[in-house]
């Protein structure tokens, strides 16, 4: 065999599976370009939960968290009127989170879009289909969970912009972006600890029914907890909780 025909077929060769490793990189492309040309969308919330907590996110708080994020980052969100129906795309957000305790909870969150689309074999018949979707469980974790809910909607405001490019308006740290895996670090970096002494002193303190202990434990996680309102510590959350009092029964077991 000729060097020519060898080189032709080592092009080939090449092209193929250049071509193969960009499908298998990038298997996310007909979900993206399924966003192209979306003039505006509505979203709904889905949400339920057990043993929820006093600063949990409510239903309310998603859906108005998730319209802000979308407008900020340039894309049009309308109402609509309840009982009516129409053709705009709809993202639908699916929350459900099972706490455990204070620091651990289980959390399912899907994010789909549904729009009209109409089959090939059948261009009369018009259907409502998800065509993005994004989520999943996160089995038991200790990770916020409007962070959570603010990466999925990062990653449909991702995709959303790459398959509409004239739209503006700032991004968030997208998959790809060196920032995202700074921004990841970070996170963990900074991450609150789960346990401190003063924690550890205030189990004590309640353990032994020492209320006068308790009372002042409690006084110094609010004063903390008013310079970082992040903080996740028991003591903290103690205070933040608000229907938690020092001496109560509920604090005991909620710390033991």
């Amino acid at each position: 065999m000729s060097f020519g025909k060898h080189a032709l077929i080592n092009a080939v060769v090449l092209l193929c599976a250049g071509s193969a490793i960009a499908q298998w990189q990038d298997p996310r492309q007909p979900a993206r370009d399924s966003l192209k040309g979306i003039k505006r969308i509505v979203v709904e919330t889905d949400y339920g939960f057990m043993d929820g907590h006093p600063d949990d996110p409510t239903e309310q708080e998603i859906q108005q968290t998730v319209e802000h994020l979308l407008k900020n980052a340039g894309i049009t969100v309308r109402n609509r009127p309840y009982g009516t129906t129409d053709d705009d795309p709809t993202l639908i957000v699916f929350l459900f989170f099972m706490n455990f305790d204070i620091y651990y909870h289980h959390m399912s969150l899907f994010v789909t879009l549904r729009q009209p689309v109409t089959l090939p074999s059948n261009p009369s018949l018009k259907l409502t289909s998800a065509t993005w979707e994004w989520g999943g469980g996160w089995g038991i974790s200790t990770y916020s969970k409007r962070d959570q809910i603010n990466e999925v909607i990062g990653e449909f405001i991702c995709d959303f912009r790459k398959a509409n490019p004239g739209l503006k308006g700032p991004l968030p740290n997208c998959q790809g972006d060196p920032r995202y895996k700074e921004n990841l670090t970070k996170r963990e970096r900074t991450a609150p600890r789960l346990m401190t002494a003063a924690d550890e002193e205030l189990i004590r303190a309640v353990a032994l029914n020492e209320v006068e202990d308790v009372k002042a434990l409690l006084a110094k996680g609010a004063d903390a907890n008013a310079h970082d309102p992040g903080d996740t510590t028991v003591l903290s959350y103690s205070v933040r909780a608000g229907i938690r009092r020092a001496g109560d029964t509920a604090v005991a077991e909620m710390l033991l």
